[in-house]
């Protein structure tokens, strides 16, 4: 097809999309948008001739006014405007070559609300592309990075279907990436400030739920909103201890702590007795489970956690009696290494101690022989031994 003939076809086209009787007929607006969708699919001409045209944003504009099975036909159309651009990247064009923009936002969000493979495919490698770089990032989303990857991650983790997992697992994977990409170039705003979003990357970060690399991306972004808002939410307890159990454990534990800090926007001292109470009646064995990780600074957090969770009586019962967490609490005091760790594992046995005289000497007894206070010179660790071992006077000299 020559030149001319495309700028004519492709004239031609907006005019029928302008037709008050086109758009008055369904049957005949059908027809008319899948002629569009084979003139877009026969050549990169064509294609290059309705973006210049911007039909894109016609036909956005139709599918907000018309039934869901308009939509239907025009999204193969705004995604095969698109899907041309990732099979000419990385072959060499002439100079006065011409490419296709980047995808719209909104364009990105009709494909991915679509139903099709194809369309949801090439919007999310849109995505990925875009956060390439800063400024075609910036200049796309114009700083509403939150609205739109709560809308992406609702989307994107509702797409799974039973007979195919790993489509929905690559769009998840795109969506992520994206989210990492963006952290990398923009460290200081809060990628994920709204709380459905930070519980939806809480459920992809639980054990099982996901392949490894997925779960590990979700804990980078789970890293970020951490360190950006200061916690994770205070109504996902659950969740959070999940965490525990999966790559992003360090991020669970802290988020745990931070869940306890009582800094919650609305009431935080019953948040704080919410949080509590749902921690001692629910997670006090995982949170136990959670001691034995190999990272430090997450067993670190989740010693920070216990101490919180023991001054409750049902809890010390639990995990004295009922789990019998003496002699580990002893050993962590032992090899947890870290001077914090440490601090933490003697306070712990200084609460349990301190609760009655049959669990100080329960503790007693687990230290008997292991634990020589002249060996620790910290001033924090000897202050809790000495709660639970005071230090013998001193015996007259011998006559």
């Amino acid at each position: 097809m020559h030149a001319i003939q495309i700028e004519d076809s492709t004239t031609l086209f907006l005019q029928l999309l302008s037709s008050k009787r086109v758009l008055n007929e369904p049957t005949l607006l059908t027809y008319v948008l899948e002629l569009i969708d084979a003139f877009a699919r026969s050549s990169r001409e064509a294609q290059l001739s309705l973006v210049a045209l911007d039909i894109n944003t016609r036909l956005l504009h139709i599918s907000d006014t018309h039934h869901p099975h308009i939509k239907s036909a025009i999204e193969p159309i705004i995604a095969t405007l698109h899907a041309l651009s990732f099979r000419q990247r990385h072959k060499p064009v002439s100079p006065s070559a011409t490419s296709p923009p980047p995808m719209a936002i909104q364009e990105l969000l009709f494909c991915m609300h679509g139903k099709q493979r194809h369309s949801q495919d090439v919007a999310t490698q849109q995505l990925l592309l875009l956060s390439e770089s800063r400024d075609a990032w910036r200049a796309a989303v114009n700083g509403a990075d939150g609205p739109l990857f709560a809308e992406l991650l609702h989307l994107a983790t509702t797409a799974t279907t039973p007979t195919d997992t790993s489509f929905a697992e690559t769009l998840l994977t795109r969506v992520l990436q994206t989210m990492v990409n963006v952290i990398s170039f923009q460290p200081d705003i809060l990628l994920v400030p709204d709380p459905n979003a930070i519980d939806s990357l809480v459920a992809i970060g639980q054990p099982a739920a996901y392949s490894e690399p997925i779960t590990s991306l979700a804990a980078t972004v789970l890293r970020h909103v951490l360190e950006r808002q200061g916690h994770l939410g205070y109504t996902n307890v659950a969740g959070l201890v999940g965490l525990l159990q999966s790559s992003a454990q360090s991020v669970g534990a802290a988020a745990l702590l931070a869940a306890l800090d009582g800094k919650a926007k609305v009431n935080p001292s019953h948040t704080h007795d919410m949080v509590l109470h749902e921690m001692c009646t629910c997670h006090v064995s995982a949170l136990v489970d959670a001691m034995y990780v190999s990272d430090v600074p997450t067993r670190v957090a989740v010693l920070q956690v216990l101490n919180v969770l023991l001054q409750d009586e049902d809890v010390r019962q639990l995990v004295v009696a009922d789990l019998g967490c003496i002699p580990a609490f002893v050993s962590i005091f032992l090899d947890i290494g870290a001077i914090e760790g440490q601090r933490q594992a003697a306070k712990v046995l200084s609460k349990i101690a301190l609760s009655s005289p049959a669990r100080r000497q329960d503790v007693v007894n687990a230290m008997e022989y292991v634990v020589s206070r002249e060996a620790f010179s910290d001033s924090v660790v000897t202050f809790y031994l000495d709660l639970i071992l005071p230090p013998q006077p001193p015996q007259p000299p011998s006559r």
